[in-house]
């Protein structure tokens, strides 16, 4: 089940950096986003950074 959702996020995640490259034709610009397995590296970093917090603290 899991590998089978894996795919599907990496459809996904290429279909729309197709389409974002596509719209940014002749944007002198435009940065190439990072792979699906660069993206998927940074998130897990930026998830597993205890600096950054997922709670808001309210006052």
């Amino acid at each position: 089940m899991k590998s089978v959702l894996d795919d599907i996020s990496r459809d996904t995640y290429e279909k729309n950096m197709k389409k974002q490259r596509i719209e940014n034709i002749g944007d002198l610009n435009y940065e190439e986003p990072p792979s699906y397995d660069q993206y998927q590296r940074e998130r897990k970093g930026m998830l597993s950074d205890p600096g950054i917090s997922q709670k808001t603290e309210i006052k």
